[in-house]
């Protein structure tokens, strides 16, 4: 039986949802959204969390990043940054 799940995600990342924000192509992270000094991130089930006080370079590292994931663990979650789970 052929697994088909990797094709899904990576058709699901060539359309953009600007309600989450910008699609990437991560297999943790689905969108990355950046407005008012806030970092949105939304994961895989939609669960979305807020990241205050954010700048736009640092989105700007995080699009660029090999691994959006890591990315968030290494400098969001394991810096303990302030957030707010949104969805």
């Amino acid at each position: 039986m052929k697994i088909i799940k990797p094709i899904f995600y990576t058709i699901r990342n060539l359309f953009p949802d600007k309600k989450y924000g910008k699609r990437v192509i991560s297999s943790n992270v689905t969108n990355v959204k950046f407005e008012d000094d806030i970092l949105y991130v939304t994961f895989i089930g939609k669960r979305q969390y807020a990241y205050p006080g954010s700048s736009k370079e640092e989105y700007k590292k995080m699009l660029k990043a090999k691994s959006k994931g890591k990315f968030v663990w290494n400098n969001l979650r394991r810096t303990n940054r302030p957030y707010i789970r949104v969805r």
